[in-house]
């Protein structure tokens, strides 16, 4: 699914290129010679995408008002792609199972619509129609913006406690992520090579703490 050649960087995937759907709700690709096919062949796959982030970012700030402290971490990768074999897996009549088990892949199939230029997915009682996971269809911009962690504290001084310094604070990580991508979690994957067999997202946590100065 992925192709090494002078002149483009590490972690290009190789892929058909995905065209659309025929008068039948069949996956359309394009040919080498730039004609539509149904049934591509090798020679048809085409260089796009690449896995890794020509950009990658960050902004960290912290906001400090008499006993009130609010640190802010934003983290955020660009232009690159994540090939999302998860979709396709849930979206396809592939597999073990045979059963489409993603919601949009059912409701937005060329099956259900009424307007065929509203589908999203392929038809599934077509049996000539060809799905290639290694294909743009599944191909996705991985680029995202996260607000990583927030942290907030408040220390109550000593002069009022008489005793001791006590911050109260209250923090979360991974709070939202802003992002093109369908799959669970732009910042994760499951392989070296940026493709996406259901990884398990990064979890958000919240933590509560107590802090006693004496």
């Amino acid at each position: 699914m992925q192709i090494m050649k002078p002149g483009y960087p590490l972690g290009s995937f190789y892929v058909y290129d995905w065209a659309g759907f025929d008068e039948h709700g069949a996956n359309l690709y394009r040919k080498a010679d730039g004609s539509l096919t149904t049934a591509p062949t090798a020679a048809d796959r085409i260089i796009r995408g690449c896995a890794s982030p020509k950009w990658m970012a960050g902004w960290n700030n912290t906001i400090i008002w008499r006993n009130l402290s609010v640190n802010i971490f934003f983290n955020g990768a660009f232009d690159y792609d994540r090939l999302n074999i998860s979709r396709f897996t849930t979206a396809s009549m592939s597999g073990v199972s045979r059963f489409i088990t993603l919601r949009d892949a059912y409701f937005r199939g060329w099956d259900y619509v009424d307007d065929k230029s509203q589908a999203l997915y392929p038809s599934v009682t077509n049996t000539d129609n060809k799905s290639y996971a290694n294909s743009t269809l599944w191909l996705e911009d991985a680029s995202f913006i996260k607000l990583k962690n927030i942290s907030i504290a408040y220390t109550i001084p000593r002069h009022l406690t008489r005793v001791v310094d006590i911050q109260i604070s209250v923090s979360a990580q991974d709070v939202f992520t802003l992002s093109k991508y369908k799959g669970m979690d732009p910042e994760v994957y499951s392989s070296y090579d940026g493709i996406d067999y259901g990884a398990y997202p990064v979890p958000r946590t919240y933590t509560v703490g107590l802090k006693l100065t004496f």
